[in-house]
């Protein structure tokens, strides 16, 4: 059985982690994104539960505690263990299907429309909460038959053109790779030269040396 310190340890690290979930869903433009509304997913019978945590006048039910966790992919283990970094994600919350009624987040509701905002440093932390796959096959289902089949070739064009450029980077920093080693041994060759030198000059000056002392 956990000491009162340890679950008051326990209490003060979820609500790190829910500030931290809160502060990543505002700025992703992600529901929910508040306490009442979080609440409502994790400990539905009880909306008032975060509040009373913050407040101290509460401790954080467990129940409530795994489905933050499951919700949000959060390793178990970062709240009784200090050596356990905090990571989540949203992964949970993108809907499997669009015809599936879902209370969790939909794409359409954060993706902006625009170009200029979808490419903004911003947006480019979605990346960073939500699988590409998931994401893709998510704008897949809400096409027609025809519409996917374009779509989908213009994937394969895309893997094929990175496929492309890979291999050219990858052939660019081979050869200047060997550029380099080239270069390497081109100037441990030269130091050994400079050093060989050096050591006949130290050589003559003793000789000279020699013959002066006699």
């Amino acid at each position: 059985m956990k000491t009162k310190q340890e679950i008051v340890a326990i209490d003060k690290k979820f609500i790190s982690a829910l500030d931290q979930v809160k502060l990543a869903a505002k700025e992703l433009g992600i529901r929910p994104n508040s306490d009442s509304g979080i609440c409502k997913l994790i400990y539905p019978s009880s909306r008032s539960v975060i509040s009373t945590v913050r407040s101290e006048k509460n401790h954080i039910p467990h129940v409530a505690l795994i489905n933050f966790a499951k919700l949000y992919n959060v390793n178990m283990n970062y709240f009784y263990f200090d050596d356990v970094p905090f990571t989540f994600d949203f992964k949970n919350l993108v809907p499997k299907t669009n015809n599936q009624k879902s209370k969790h987040l939909n794409l359409k509701d954060i993706i902006p429309k625009d170009s200029q905002t979808l490419f903004s440093p911003v947006n480019d932390s979605l990346a960073k909460y939500f699988k590409l796959e998931s994401m893709i096959n998510e704008h897949v289902e809400s096409l027609d038959k025809q519409t996917q089949a374009s779509f989908y070739n213009i994937i394969h064009i895309i893997q094929f053109d990175n496929t492309i450029k890979i291999e050219n980077l990858e052939k660019i920093i081979s050869d200047s790779n060997n550029e380099i080693n080239e270069l390497k041994n081109q100037l441990l060759s030269q130091a050994e030269k400079v050093s060989k030198a050096q050591e006949n000059e130290n050589e003559a000056l003793k000789k000279y040396i020699h013959k002066l002392e006699d």
